[in-house]
């Protein structure tokens, strides 16, 4: 497969997942449109194994051309008023034509 092969494949696969996951997400204060997909809020042991809390996770592709510089590891991101921390920024390859967020919050 050549490198135009796969970036369009990589195009087309970012327009269906917006097309069925468009939610608009911000970061440091600027909005976006991004596909994202929101897990379930669910008990998970504590990082201490102190007891149990409730934690949901939001993963996100958000396109290159909408945000030309990989938000920081510890960002806060918001999505429908509620307050995710990012945990996770993939999509550092040059080929990959989106960054790929994972955060979570926690709640009581």
């Amino acid at each position: 497969m050549t490198p135009t092969a796969v970036t369009a494949a990589k195009k087309r696969k970012q327009t269906h997942a917006e097309l069925h996951h468009a939610a608009t997400i911000t970061i440091n204060g600027a909005s976006y449109t991004a596909a994202v997909i929101l897990g379930k809020l669910e008990p998970v042991m504590k990082d201490d194994q102190t007891g149990w809390e409730k934690r949901q996770t939001l993963t996100a592709a958000l396109l290159k051309t909408r945000l030309t510089t990989a938000p920081a590891k510890d960002a806060l991101l918001v999505h429908n008023n509620v307050s995710f921390l990012i945990i996770s920024v993939g999509g550092q390859n040059p080929t990959d034509i989106a960054w790929h967020l994972t955060a979570i919050r926690r709640a009581s």
